[in-house]
């Protein structure tokens, strides 16, 4: 449901031809795309845009964390468009 949500926020940006990356941010988006896409998705949980399109808009890349899990997504093949999440978790190996 977040990356749905940070399509959303994405097009809604671009509708109103405002910003949507900020770099500069922990979640690489403006604090407005933000807001949006935590309402949207009723997520606490932290995120962070890696890479957007072209156009500065839109998802490419993006990495989740909740309650011990790691989930990145990536566009796995450019040319359909298709993405992929591989997930994470961590784990105490010694002691």
């Amino acid at each position: 449901m977040l990356r749905v949500a940070v399509i959303a926020a994405s097009k809604t940006c671009c509708a109103l031809n405002e910003p949507f990356r900020d770099p500069t941010t922990e979640s690489g988006l403006t604090a407005s795309a933000e807001e949006d896409v935590r309402a949207l998705s009723g997520s606490d949980a932290e995120f962070v845009i890696l890479r957007s399109g072209e156009d500065g808009y839109g998802v490419r890349a993006m990495l989740y964390t909740k309650n011990g899990y790691t989930a990145v997504y990536g566009i796995s093949d450019e040319d359909s468009g298709e993405g992929s999440w591989t997930v994470y978790t961590a784990g105490r190996i010694i002691g």
